[in-house]
């Protein structure tokens, strides 16, 4: 059954060991409707799996255009500098949350910084 395009679509980056740059493996989530919830299809493809998340707390940025490594590199480091967290907020661990489909002009996203408890 098609399930449709959920909002946000959330990646979770990781950060290479040097702090710069992102980790090629990026996984992808989509929010599963409500309504499958309790009994949540099984895919044919075995790249993609059902997974229950705990529910997270963050701080959220809100940001325009296109989400590059480039563009969420330069946010990570905005928010770094805007806000004073010290070490509660993971540094190596960051969600990205796109709201738009990827040809909006001005597409609205997010980026996610979790905290660490």
């Amino acid at each position: 059954r098609y399930l449709g395009l959920t909002v946000p679509v959330v990646s979770s980056i990781q950060m290479m060991k040097d702090a710069e740059t992102f980790d090629k493996n990026v996984e992808t989530a989509f929010f599963l409707p409500t309504e499958f919830q309790s009994s949540a299809p099984h895919s044919s493809d075995p790249d993609i799996s059902i997974t229950h998340r705990e529910p997270i707390r963050v701080i959220a940025r809100t940001f325009y255009g296109t989400t590059t490594e480039q563009t969420v590199s330069w946010q990570i480091r905005l928010l770094w500098e805007l806000l004073d967290l010290g070490d509660a907020f993971h540094r190596e661990r960051y969600m990205v949350a796109v709201y738009d489909n990827p040809g909006a002009l001005q597409r609205r996203n997010e980026i996610w910084f979790i905290r660490t408890d």
